[in-house]
């Protein structure tokens, strides 16, 4: 399965991932609209999920100057 993904993503370029990015976020405005109560969630719960999330792209960039 694996693979097959790498194989497919290795075919897409920028266009296709920056369609891809604001499908997400398209997505994640909608949920919001469909279930309001996922606006009261605290901001530090965003805050948290950004940080570990960028944690393995920036270091995969930087690793070289690391």
């Amino acid at each position: 399965m694996i693979n097959w993904i790498n194989k497919k993503t290795k075919k897409m370029n920028y266009l296709d991932i920056g369609l891809i990015k604001i499908s997400c976020i398209a997505f994640g405005i909608t949920l919001t609209l469909i279930i309001p109560e996922i606006q009261n969630i605290n901001v530090w719960w965003f805050i948290a999920i950004f940080v570990i999330t960028a944690i393995k792209p920036i270091y995969t960039v930087l690793k070289k100057y690391i």
